[in-house]
């Protein structure tokens, strides 16, 4: 009994731990766009450190992360479950943080700014390969039991939320003091340095047999135990609904800030205030879209619970998306009310989606969620680029027509839910 309380209680620890590093490690992504100018205005402090680079070739720079790190995902996926956790964390994690450490000096160190732009991007592509995603959300949903799976999984995704606006504040605090972009990069790879070493000092390696067994259930009613997880019909819509989640994410955090310099909110205070908004909305919107697939359990199922919570989150994520460049540029304050409601559908999927790959196989969770992350983060990146794309094109209302798309792929996310629920239940 004191184990099972001693376990009961960890389960939080590693949550908190593994929610906190995780937010540091997606602030990478959020410092980089907010240094960045617009379509529309086309100056930046990162981008005249490199010579003037346009936005269409700066947001390579969120870009080559988001499809590196599906990459990177990939193998960590593959390898969590042979090396452990702490291991595999070891082999990627410093694939993040040390080009955070050489990117801020490739101006000087380089004799030609052309260079150093794409040593730039060759490191960032590198970091994407050191997000460790995949070793953090598969230990932090094997810690839980199915019933508090979904919240767990949306508190730990409403962290990935939360440095949207924690970092903007960063930077924003760090931008009163006078604060480069080169002092912005260091003083987060410093912080990266810290939780992790708090995070290895305190983790440990989950009960995987005790998860196992539900799993097991669910996978023996559907005459999916015995195959293996990349031939599973099950696995491909996770993967599927994993990668809509990604489009709508990424393609509003990537492009909000952009936005609202567009429409004439161009101080670094405006747009940290936005993108705080926008975190507040992922705090909100993660952790009730996985209570909810938690609390349906017992009424629609395991999968039912979550397809139902999936739905609901990716109908909201279409509409507000359309929605939002029409109200938007109505006022700042209604351009922060916008911005919650635009970034709330995307993070209600985020908890429950990212609870299936280990509600089918707790051992073959890595895998799944290696696989999702690869082509999710493909996705994602092509999300983040093409709405900067279609917001270059000169025509009448080009963010309205970029939100107009970023909505309708969106509705894409239910229909693999609905599949899941036949092909698993």
């Amino acid at each position: 009994m004191n184990n099972e309380s001693k376990a009961s209680s960890y389960r939080w620890i590693i949550l908190v731990v593994s929610s906190l590093l995780i937010m540091f490690i997606f602030m990478t992504q959020i410092i980089w766009s907010l240094e960045l100018g617009s379509p529309a205005v086309e100056e930046g402090d990162l981008q005249d450190a490199f010579g003037g680079i346009e936005y269409g070739s700066a947001i390579l720079g969120i870009s080559l992360v988001v499809l590196t790190q599906g990459i990177g995902n990939f193998f960590q996926g593959s390898l969590v479950h042979k090396l452990g956790f702490r291991k595999t964390f070891l082999l990627f994690m410093p694939l993040l943080i040390i080009p955070q450490f050489l990117i801020p000096f490739l101006p000087q160190l380089m004799n030609s700014l052309v260079l150093a732009w794409y040593a730039c991007l060759t490191l960032r592509a590198i970091q994407g390969l050191g997000l460790v995603f995949a070793v953090l959300s598969p230990l932090v949903g094997c810690w839980f039991p199915l019933r508090e799976r979904g919240l767990a999984q949306g508190l730990f995704m409403t962290a990935v939320a939360l440095n949207t606006g924690v970092g903007a504040l960063i930077v924003a605090l760090l931008s009163e003091i006078g604060w480069g972009w080169e002092e912005k990069f260091l003083t987060l790879g410093v912080l990266l340095v810290i939780f992790s070493i708090g995070w290895l000092y305190l983790m440990k390696e989950p009960p995987m047999e005790e998860r196992v067994k539900g799993a097991i259930k669910i996978r023996a009613e559907s005459g999916e135990a015995k195959k293996k997880v990349y031939s599973l019909p099950s696995t491909w819509l996770v993967v599927w609904i994993i990668s809509m989640n990604c489009w709508v994410i990424f393609g509003v955090v990537g492009n909000v800030a952009p936005y609202l310099a567009d429409i004439g909110y161009a101080e670094p205070f405006q747009k940290s205030l936005a993108l705080l908004s926008l975190s507040l909305a992922g705090v909100v919107a993660t952790p009730l879209g996985g209570k909810l697939s938690d609390l349906l359990i017992g009424k629609k199922g395991l999968i039912g619970a979550r397809t139902r919570s999936l739905i609901i989150g990716f109908s909201l994520a279409t509409g507000l998306a359309i929605l939002f460049p029409k109200i938007a540029p109505l006022g700042y304050s209604l351009a922060l009310v916008s911005v919650f409601f635009v970034g709330f559908g995307g993070p209600w999927t985020s908890g429950t989606a990212w609870a299936l790959p280990t509600d089918l196989d707790p051992r073959k969770a890595g895998k799944i969620s290696g696989v999702a992350l690869i082509v999710g983060q493909a996705v994602g990146a092509l999300s983040i680029y093409l709405v900067a794309r279609i917001a270059s094109l000169p025509v009448e209302d080009p963010w309205g027509l970029a939100y107009l798309i970023l909505g309708g792929v969106s509705v894409l996310g239910i229909l693999p839910c609905i599949l899941l629920k036949k092909a698993v239940v």
